[in-house]
């Protein structure tokens, strides 16, 4: 694992200007635009399948 992300989940007025998703910062280690999250294991699905389903976030991910 390189990253982590998160959703707030309290609202109101405290939280109006604050991000909806709460992610890693970039670093030498991570870059966001360089990683698909779970590519690996989709890979070994996909080989068996035939084909791959490619969705945004790794929140779709993770429900397919």
């Amino acid at each position: 694992m390189v990253g982590f992300a998160g959703r707030r989940t309290r609202e109101g007025e405290d939280v109006v200007k604050s991000p909806k998703y709460i992610n890693s910062p970039e670093s030498p280690i991570f870059s966001k635009r360089q990683h698909f999250y779970g590519f690996p294991s989709a890979v070994v699905g996909a080989k068996d399948r035939g084909y791959l389903f490619l969705v945004e976030g790794y929140a779709d991910s993770l429900r397919l």
